[in-house]
C-alpha cells in the first residue's frame, strides 16, 4: 500500500500503518480492518505475521488483539479481548520474532513478526491498564519481553 492507498484508510488505521516497519503482504487485511472493528474501537498498533494457515495482520486496538487473514474467497478473524489476556510473550530470533498470547485457556502464536513491530505491539499491550489480568481480579501475569 502506498501513499494514495493510505488516504482510503481510517485515520487511526493509517497512523498505525505508518508506524509499521514491514507493512508488505497485508494490503487486503488493512483495507478490510475497518469493517471488523466494533463501534468506537481504535487501532493502536499493527504488525504482520504468520498464524495458522498463512500471513495476516495482527492488530492491537483499545479493546482487543486480533489476527485477520483475508484471501480471495475467505476471511479468518481470531480475536482476544484485552481483559481476557492472561499473558503475552515476545521471543526474538535473528530476523524476526514470535508473539505468544495466552487468553483464558487459549494459546496462540504469531510467528515471523518484524522485530520492532512485535516489540512495540507487545509492550503496548502490556502497558494497557486493562490488559493482562483485568478480567482476573487485577492479577497481572508476567509477560516476557526479550529484545
Amino acid at each position: 500500500m502506498g501513499g494514495d492507498d493510505e488516504d482510503d484508510l481510517r485515520p487511526d488505521i493509517a497512523a498505525a500503518r505508518r508506524r509499521m516497519r514491514l507493512p508488505t503482504g497485508v494490503g487486503r487485511e488493512l483495507r478490510r480492518l475497518e469493517w471488523v472493528l466494533h463501534d468506537g474501537e481504535t487501532v493502536e498498533r499493527l504488525a504482520s505475521g504468520i498464524h495458522g494457515r498463512g500471513v495476516g495482520l495482527l492488530a492491537l486496538t483499545d479493546q482487543r488483539l486480533m489476527f485477520l487473514r483475508r484471501r480471495w474467497l475467505s476471511q479468518t478473524l481470531e480475536d482476544f479481548p484485552v481483559a481476557r489476556i492472561t499473558s503475552v510473550q515476545w521471543h526474538v530470533s535473528v530476523m524476526s520474532g514470535t508473539i505468544t498470547v495466552f487468553a483464558t485457556g487459549v494459546k496462540a502464536e504469531i510467528t515471523n513478526v518484524q522485530k520492532d513491530d512485535g516489540r512495540e505491539l507487545t509492550e503496548r499491550l502490556q502497558l494497557n491498564p486493562c490488559a493482562i489480568g483485568c478480567g482476573t481480579r487485577g492479577r497481572r501475569a508476567a509477560g516476557r519481553r526479550d529484545r
